[in-house]
């Protein structure tokens, strides 16, 4: 299993570089992640497990560390990042910077049938009847009309453009869901038909909501889970996937 050193992916401010690409675009599919400021490091990380299951599985691989969202916070510029890409690829998946493989086995696109245009994983909680919650922390495109109109409304909510969940609490509301906690679905929106929800394993948050058998580990930030915690825990995947088989679990 070819895994670079992570030092490869400390990207500097305000660049972009594409580690694994086919000419011209043949692949027509690519795997992307954003990353500003300190969490350039957690995306350091990460990097190095994109590029190893884009190279098993056949897929480009676009790194940014631009800030495209003027004005807003960065976490927005990914939904610009999203609209770019999809001018020039058929289907993209976008991975949170502080998410990453740990499991080279299983093909995504496998589990995405055609006939949705949108997927993403969906979190549960721990409460018992509580209800699941959809995350964009790791979300699977595809170049489609609805798919291009729903960027361009997420980029038309201005109201969450501050909001502690920002572009994610906008997917939310597409989604029916109320964003008061427990954050319920209160709407079956026609935005719904559209969309697709993959198993738990393609967004595994350690400690919060596990899968068995996780793809992707998101080590994402809460209140109790500090940066330097998330990146030792990211760091520690890391080593795990370079001493396991490319198709073998980290845990």
């Amino acid at each position: 299993m070819r895994i670079e050193p992570a030092e490869l992916y400390f990207v500097p401010p305000e660049s972009r570089i594409q580690p694994l690409a086919a000419a011209p675009r043949r692949r027509r599919r690519v795997i992307c992640s954003l990353a500003t400021g300190a969490h350039r490091r957690l995306m350091a990380v990460s990097s190095p497990t994109l590029v190893a299951y884009a190279r098993r599985w056949r897929w480009d691989v676009v790194l940014s560390t631009e800030h495209l969202a003027a004005d807003r916070p960065p976490s927005w510029s990914k939904v610009r990042l999203l609209l770019e890409l999809l001018a020039s690829y058929e289907t993209v998946l976008w991975v949170d910077a502080d998410a990453l493989f740990v499991d080279l086995g299983r093909d995504i696109l496998g589990e995405a049938p055609e006939g949705r245009d949108v997927y993403l994983v969906e979190h549960p909680q721990p409460e018992p009847g509580a209800p699941i919650v959809p995350n964009a922390g790791v979300l699977l495109l595809r170049r489609r009309p609805y798919t291009l109109d729903l960027l361009h409304r997420i980029w038309a909510m201005t109201e969450f453009i501050d909001h502690n969940w920002w572009e994610n609490a906008a997917f939310l509301v597409v989604l029916g869901h109320s964003l008061d906690a427990p954050w319920p679905l209160v709407e079956d929106t026609a935005d719904r038909a559209h969309f697709g929800f993959l198993d738990l394993a393609w967004n595994s948050v350690p400690d919060l909501c596990e899968a068995e058998h996780p793809m992707i580990r998101h080590h994402a930030r809460a209140d109790d889970r500090s940066f330097e915690t998330r990146l030792a825990g990211m760091t520690a995947d890391l080593e795990r996937l370079l001493t396991s088989g490319p198709g073998s679990p980290t845990r």
